[in-house]
C-alpha cells in the first residue's frame, strides 16, 4: 500500500487530465493553426527530385552542408560526403530527401542551426561508431531525420500515410 498521499495524489490528477483529454471532443484548428498545418503541408510537399536545382533548397542544402561540415568547408551538391552526414545515395543528397519533402531538409537544416552542440555530439558519436564498427556501424542520421519529420506529417494529417 501506498502511504505517501502526495503520490497517489498526483497519479490520480494524472489520471483525470488523461480521461478528461480521451473523453473529450477534439477540438477543430483556429485560422493561425490552420494556416500554419497549411504552410507546412505545402512545404512538405515540394519534392526534391535527384538533379534538382531550386535555389532555396539548393540553399538548404549548403546550410545543412555548412552545418555538419563547419563553415570553411566548401559545400558540394554531388559529393560522396553526404554519406557522412547520413544520406544514403552519395551522388546526389535529394534523392533520399524527396519522400519528406522541402519540410524535412528545413527540420535537419533547423535542428543543426538552433542545437549545435547537441548535433555536433551526434556526429562525433557516429565518427567514433563508423570507425569502429565500419562504414555500415550507425544509423544514418539524415536518412532518420527525414524519416521522422515524414512521420510527424502524418500523425498531423498533413499526408497521407499510404503514400
Amino acid at each position: 500500500m501506498i502511504e505517501d498521499s502526495r503520490i497517489v495524489e498526483c497519479a490520480a490528477s494524472l489520471l483525470a487530465r488523461f480521461s478528461a483529454r480521451l473523453l473529450a471532443p477534439a477540438r477543430p484548428p483556429n485560422a493561425i493553426e490552420r494556416s500554419t498545418l497549411r504552410e507546412l503541408s505545402e512545404s512538405q510537399g515540394v519534392a526534391m527530385k535527384p538533379g534538382y536545382s531550386e535555389d532555396s533548397c539548393n540553399s538548404l542544402l549548403n546550410r545543412l552542408w555548412r552545418g555538419y561540415f563547419g563553415p570553411n568547408v566548401a559545400p558540394q551538391r554531388f559529393s560522396k560526403k553526404w554519406q557522412q552526414l547520413g544520406f544514403q545515395h552519395g551522388s546526389d543528397p535529394a534523392s533520399d530527401v524527396r519522400g519528406g519533402g522541402r519540410l524535412s531538409l528545413e527540420c535537419l537544416v533547423y535542428f543543426f542551426e538552433t542545437h549545435p552542440g547537441i548535433a555536433g555530439r551526434i556526429v562525433r558519436r557516429q565518427a567514433a561508431r563508423r570507425q569502429h564498427r565500419g562504414p555500415f556501424g550507425s544509423y544514418p542520421f539524415a536518412c532518420a531525420g527525414i524519416a521522422v519529420c515524414r512521420k510527424l506529417c502524418e500523425l498531423f494529417l498533413l499526408v497521407d500515410g499510404r503514400t
